[in-house]
């Protein structure tokens, strides 16, 4: 490498520099989507406090708002544990 200056080298110390030499372009990855098993019933969610899969009493529809997305869930009751019932309905 021959003999620069300081000043003359590439990502020089001024704070500024950085700001304004942002990457423009690139290749943006596409997410593929994963093949789940089999489709469960519209109503089947998992119970927080049984931890099983069970068929959820009066499903409500609500969406929940994360830093990076929107999801649209499924909110019931448990039949044997009267605990709550979720289930992810689409978003993500």
């Amino acid at each position: 490498m021959p003999s620069m200056k300081k000043s003359q080298r590439a990502g020089g110390a001024c704070a500024a520099s950085n700001n304004a030499k942002k990457m423009v372009g690139g290749k943006k990855s596409k997410k593929t989507k994963k093949a789940s098993g089999a489709k469960s019933a519209p109503n089947v969610g998992y119970c927080m406090k049984c931890r099983t899969k069970v068929t959820m009493l009066n499903p409500t529809d609500m969406s929940k708002k994360t830093k990076i997305r929107t999801m649209k869930m499924r909110v019931g009751q448990c039949p044997k544990c009267k605990g709550k019932v979720y289930k992810i309905v689409g978003g993500g």
